[in-house]
Formats: C-alpha cells, sequence, structure tokens
C-alpha cells in the first residue's frame, strides 16, 4: 500500500487513473485477441465444412440431373432404380470408310453404362471387338471401333453392335458396302 502512496503523492491521482486505464485495456485487448483467434479457427473451420457439404450436396444434384437426361442411371449417378432400355430404337450404328479402315460411331440413348461388343461379317470373315459404354448426359456411346478394311476384304460388311447394361443385352444390325 505504501508505494501506491507513493505514487499518488509523486504522480498524482489523474496519472495513476490514467494508467489504470492503460493496464485494463491492455488487458481486455489480449483478451479479445485471443477469444477472436480461437473462434476465427474455428469459424473458418465452420465454412469449410459447410462449403464441402454444399459441394457434395451440388454433386449429388448433378449426378442425378445427368442420369434423368441420360433416362436412366447407374451407381455414378445415386438412382438404384436404373433400368436399361431393351430395344434397338434406343441405339444409333453407323459405319464411315476412310484411309483403309473402316470407323464404326454409336449412340446409346437411355444408357449410363455397360459393354459393347460389336460383331463384324463379310461372307464368311469375321471380327469382333468389345468396348466400354462411355455416359455422357445427352447420349453415351461405345469407347469407339475401327477396323482395316484388310481384315475382312471389300464387299458388304455386316455390323452387329450388342449393348449390355443391367443384364439386359440390345442388338442392332446394319449393312455398308466397303470398298
Amino acid at each position: 500500500m505504501s508505494m501506491l502512496k507513493t505514487f499518488i503523492k509523486q504522480y498524482g491521482w489523474s496519472k495513476l487513473t490514467a494508467y489504470a486505464i492503460a493496464i485494463l485495456c491492455l488487458a481486455a485487448g489480449g483478451i479479445w485477441l485471443g477469444y477472436r483467434g480461437m473462434h476465427a479457427s474455428s469459424d473458418k473451420e465452420q465454412k469449410l465444412q459447410q462449403q464441402q457439404a454444399q459441394a457434395e450436396e451440388s454433386q449429388k444434384k448433378a449426378n442425378v440431373n445427368d442420369g434423368k437426361a441420360a433416362g436412366g442411371d447407374s451407381s455414378t449417378s445415386g438412382q438404384a432404380d436404373y433400368t436399361p432400355p431393351d430395344t434397338p430404337d434406343n441405339l444409333t450404328l453407323s459405319a464411315s470408310e476412310s484411309n483403309h479402315e473402316v470407323t464404326v460411331t454409336t449412340k446409346l440413348f437411355n444408357y449410363s453404362d455397360g459393354t459393347c461388343s460389336l460383331t463384324v461379317n463379310n461372307g464368311s470373315k469375321t471380327t469382333s471387338r468389345t468396348a466400354p459404354v462411355i455416359y455422357q448426359a445427352q447420349f453415351s456411346t461405345c469407347a469407339g471401333f475401327t477396323i482395316p478394311v484388310s481384315a475382312l476384304d471389300a464387299g458388304t460388311w455386316s455390323f452387329s453392335l450388342s449393348v449390355t447394361s443391367g443384364g439386359i443385352t440390345t442388338t442392332k444390325t446394319i449393312t455398308a458396302n466397303v470398298t
């Protein structure tokens, strides 16, 4: 107590009050900064978790919408009730010849997964290829088929595409003259 009396005699009440206020402000500021720092990190974590949850929800919605656009779905879009089509009307198949090769192009409507099997015949010669279904929102496609003309020689080729998805196989056949 004697130290306080000495301080008051030497500097007066106004300086003592000013120092006391300054010390209280510093202490309050330190407490506030500590509190703010502690809660700022938890706020950042909370915002990050919210952003991650929103991103996951957006992805789920996008996957469901993609599945609806394709007319069905698989495990990639989250709908368990996907049923692949069972009619060849959902398959488009074309063949074009260029540089001594025949390229087979496919469009698979309402397919989201599966396997494409192509069998090509010219008289007694046959060749077969297999490729996965490549999912796209508007229509899916087979990964691709290119057959050299020398494999079957010139003539009328018969192209038979079978698409298997969900245990259902659908087949479409076309013919093309290859020179």
